[in-house]
């Protein structure tokens, strides 16, 4: 009888060794891309693993995410939400406005600054149309715990991850798998016109969509997963018309992106829309069982190409496991822009520290 135990042990060990890993890529897409959280949804469903995740712009903000550790039900919550809303617009909320920084009323829709250098007026086009505070001011409070609990190594995430930016300079993509998650995310997400863009490592970086809106290609090479599943719920520019303007420009912008998932390598799902556009967040419902359907229309091939099986109890245990280790956001040096004064600057500071050594996130948000 020991002669026959050996053997069987020696196979279960081999198949657990060659066990399936699975890799879930999400294009950008604007509002379209909430239609990612459905897919999710129904992959968890059918406990279809997801081992690594990757995408770009709205792809990206879904898979960092998901790869925080927030669930499906978290991120619906989210994007539901007055908070998201506000960070979205750039509005910020009444009781959070100064008297003394409120802007003069004016009928203007767009006003523009003039610099004086070397005795020229020179005409300062405005970089962005969205405000950005309050979506730097999210993203901080959403991600910089997870950093710190993930060590600034995306590999050490809920479950790794990757996206992808737009180098302006050289016109290239950066496909970021480490350092601030905010601030990947923010990068990848930053279309041209409405936010500012930002910098990482010395390059000033816009929205990854531009040179690579699907990143099937970047996610095999970084990850090496068995069986890639791709979502994709945009296509490259259409020809412009003489009179479109916009379609003129997204041309002008947008380079063409690839995509195809390898056949042998996995599965392509597409989820089209007729009657979304790109800031259509409030369509969540409709949006999300749109992709949840196409995710269940080809699930029983999903399930021929993977055989591995991880339950909806396992990922929760690993996410609570995950979550457990983000620390309480607190802040201690805290440096004031946007006013002239020293005396105003040293006031604001006191007034937010009231003597304390560090404050909290509900009290810097005051």
């Amino acid at each position: 009888m020991r002669h026959l135990i050996l053997p069987f042990l020696l196979i279960i060990c081999i198949s657990a060794s060659h066990a399936q890993t699975v890799a879930l890529v999400l294009s950008g897409g604007g509002a379209k891309g909430l239609a990612h959280i459905g897919v999710i949804k129904a992959l968890e469903e059918n406990n279809i693993p997801i081992d690594y995740i990757a995408g770009t712009s709205m792809g990206a903000i879904v898979a960092g995410l998901y790869a925080s550790g927030f669930s499906t039900e978290e991120m619906e919550e989210l994007f539901r939400s007055d908070q998201f809303k506000f960070w979205a617009t750039g509005y910020i909320q009444e009781e959070y406005r100064y008297y003394f920084k409120k802007p003069q009323e004016t009928p203007a829709w767009l006003s523009f600054d003039l610099e004086r250098k070397e005795e020229k007026l020179k005409l300062l086009l405005p970089t962005n149309l969205i405000p950005e505070e309050q979506m730097d001011f999210a993203f901080m409070e959403m991600f910089s715990s997870t950093t710190a609990a993930c060590n600034y190594d995306f590999n050490q995430l809920f479950v790794p991850f990757m996206c992808i930016a737009t180098d302006i300079y050289n016109n290239k993509e950066m496909e970021i798998r480490s350092g601030d998650l905010g601030e990947a995310i923010r990068a990848s997400m930053t279309f041209p016109f409405y936010f500012k863009p930002i910098e990482i490592d010395g390059a000033l970086v816009f929205d990854g969509g531009i040179v690579n809106n699907f990143p099937v290609q970047n996610a095999m090479a970084a990850f090496n997963p068995d069986i890639i599943i791709g979502h994709k719920v945009a296509n490259n520019a259409r020809k412009p018309d003489q009179d479109d303007i916009m379609a003129q420009l997204e041309n002008l912008i947008m380079q063409k992106t690839d995509y195809n998932v390898p056949s042998q390598k996995g599965v392509l799902l597409e989820t089209s829309f007729s009657n979304v556009s790109l800031l259509d967040f409030d369509k969540i419902d409709l949006i999300e069982e749109a992709g949840y359907n196409k995710a269940q229309s080809v699930i029983d091939s999903i399930k021929t190409r993977i055989n591995r099986r991880v339950s909806l109890n396992e990922v929760q245990k690993k996410r609570d496991e995950f979550n457990r280790k983000k620390p309480e956001l607190r802040f201690q040096n805290i440096q004031v822009e946007g006013v002239s004064d020293a005396l105003q600057r040293k006031y604001i500071i006191q007034s937010l520290k009231h003597r304390l050594t560090t404050i909290s996130l509900h009290e810097l948000r005051k």
